[in-house]
């Protein structure tokens, strides 16, 4: 794994927490969010997007249509999963749980579809990755219902995010390293196709849509930049190393999330799910370096 490909995932990492942490703080949710946090990345990565089409370095055939429209509606369902999921979940359960178990299951779609061969150290990562969701998905019932819920939620909605994140990896990656697709390329069209697949939606109700708007403006338009500028590094990384080396790489996320969440969102356990992440974290590593 080239030290290129290393940089790009960590810093990819970097930015997707904080633009995870910005959308939970909000506690926005839903297609109308979705919607104005998708139009800035369209407007600002256009420009790129025409300049590659128009230098033919896009090759847009029909399998190169259908995977890409089937990348779109599996980030469409995501995006309003993890929104909901950090509506009446926690951050540092939620992100957690969501970024370990999405190597795992693109590192196990990767070994059946893409026919990459796992390690005893990728095995052993997985079973950190495994033991850390574990201590988040059983921790100490607390007196305060709410609290109890919010955990349970956590999880549910974690695993679920986590089962996304395998998918929409190993798919992208076939885009970017088998179909040869430009990243930037790709997170525009993911972005334009999301846009449009909301837009009934968002628009069916505009005074709902300004002021959505006119609470989270700031939110919106920092979290497509961080968004998309993380996830073209990502996929930058991808076109230049497995999925099982990059995919766990960017998830050093975890840390930082869940430092985000227990540090600023007040949402308690901080040992706890800290020493968690860290599970996690070392899993992820092992998985890396495997």
């Amino acid at each position: 794994m080239t030290g290129l490909a290393i940089g790009l995932a960590l810093a990819s990492a970097v930015l997707h927490a904080v633009w995870n942490f910005l959308v939970k703080r909000s506690g926005a949710s839903g297609a109308t969010f979705t919607w104005l946090f998708t139009l800035p990345s369209v407007l600002v990565l256009a420009p790129v997007a025409f300049y590659l089409m128009a230098a033919g370095h896009v090759a847009l055939d029909a399998r190169a249509g259908a995977f890409l429209a089937g990348s779109a509606v599996i980030h469409t369902i995501y995006f309003l999963v993890l929104q909901q999921g950090y509506r009446v979940g926690h951050l540092s359960v939620v992100y957690p749980i969501a970024r370990g178990s999405g190597p795992v299951l693109a590192g196990i779609a990767a070994v059946v579809m893409l026919k990459e061969q796992p390690s005893v150290g990728a095995i052993i990562g997985v079973l950190c990755v495994a033991g850390g969701a574990a201590m988040l998905a059983f921790e100490t019932a607390h007196a305060d219902a709410a609290v109890n819920r919010a955990r349970a939620s956590s999880v549910r909605y974690g695993l679920l995010i986590g089962a996304f994140i395998g998918i929409y990896t190993v798919w992208d990656k076939y885009l970017v390293a088998d179909l040869a697709m430009p990243p930037v390329f790709l997170e525009w069209a993911l972005s334009l196709s999301i846009l449009l697949l909301v837009t009934p939606a968002a628009v069916s109700n505009r005074a709902r849509l300004a002021a959505t708007w006119r609470a989270h403006k700031v939110t919106a338009v920092a979290g497509a930049m961080l968004g998309s500028a993380s996830y073209i590094l990502f996929l930058t990384a991808l076109a230049l190393a497995p999925v099982t080396r990059v995919a766990p790489l960017r998830e050093t996320s975890i840390l930082i999330g869940a430092a985000l969440g227990s540090r600023f969102l007040a949402e308690g356990d901080v040992v706890r799910r800290l020493a968690a992440a860290g599970a996690i974290a070392l899993g992820v590593a092992l998985l890396a370096v495997s």
